[in-house]
């Protein structure tokens, strides 16, 4: 049996409990709304150009390495 048919809530409070507040933004202390982008950013095609640099240069550059070092054998 689960813990939540033992419990001595009814039905309805239990179900009421399980769904509060699911669809409210996350509030801080600050009172700040929440954000999942931790920065702003303004220009987007200038920040595509950065991420996309960014992570051409951070996946590339190993493999260049590795393959240096096979081909340095």
């Amino acid at each position: 049996m689960s813990i939540l048919s033992r419990s001595r809530l009814p039905a309805r409070q239990v179900s009421l409990a399980l769904r509060a507040n699911r669809a409210m933004p996350i509030r801080f202390a600050s009172g700040a709304a929440y954000e999942p982008i931790p920065f702003k950013y303004k220009h987007k095609g200038r920040f595509a150009i950065k991420l996309t640099t960014f992570l051409l240069i951070g996946f590339t550059l190993p493999g260049w390495a590795a393959a240096y070092q096979i081909a340095k054998k």
